[in-house]
């Protein structure tokens, strides 16, 4: 199997700069910087912070579940929020000259899994599991059978928008739930 035209290049991972406070803006804002700077990377992958998110704020721990495909609020054009996370990979790359955009995702859609009974994400009939990382602290587990849904759909939308690969993080977690899952 051949490598993968990301190694070849200089890229920036907006991680470090931001943490879940990414932005459209912020994005755009770094690689000008980087530019500015001399290096102007040809890569970017957008981490955590850009998905449609929420939890329960009764629980205790609170843990951050996915409750959409699609991007959240501050990857929407107010003039235009249909266009979604489509807007930066196309200033990313006509603006920036970037080759490629990736954004970040967990193994399970999010740190928290798939939230169970939001209306938009029922199809995956993801259910609550406790695995024994954390007492209370549960995971949104898609239903095994709809994972290949669930996956098709996610990165069918995101190269739709023009995004052209995944970082694939939280993948320790398959490991606390393995028995009877399939």
């Amino acid at each position: 199997k051949g490598l993968p035209g990301i190694i070849d290049h200089f890229g920036w991972c907006t991680w470090d700069a931001f943490y879940q406070e990414v932005t459209q803006e912020g994005v755009e804002a770094g690689l000008q910087s980087l530019a500015s700077g001399g290096t102007p990377p040809k890569f970017v992958i957008i981490d955590d912070g850009w998905q449609l998110v929420g939890g329960d704020p009764e629980e205790e721990t609170n843990v951050k579940m996915l409750t959409g495909i699609k991007e959240n609020a501050k990857f929407q054009k107010k003039d235009d929020p249909a266009a979604g996370i489509k807007s930066i990979v196309n200033t990313a790359k006509e603006k920036h000259g970037l080759k490629y955009v990736y954004v970040w995702h967990a193994i399970t859609g999010y740190w928290g899994g798939v939230y169970p009974g939001v209306k938009v994400m029922e199809e995956y009939g993801s259910m609550m599991k406790y695995p024994m990382v954390s007492k209370g602290v549960g995971l949104g587990l898609v239903n095994p059978k709809n994972v290949s849904k669930f996956y098709n759909e996610l990165h069918s939308y995101l190269a739709a928008a023009g995004i052209d690969g995944v970082k694939v993080d939280v993948q320790c977690i398959l490991e606390t739930l393995g028995a009877g899952l399939g």
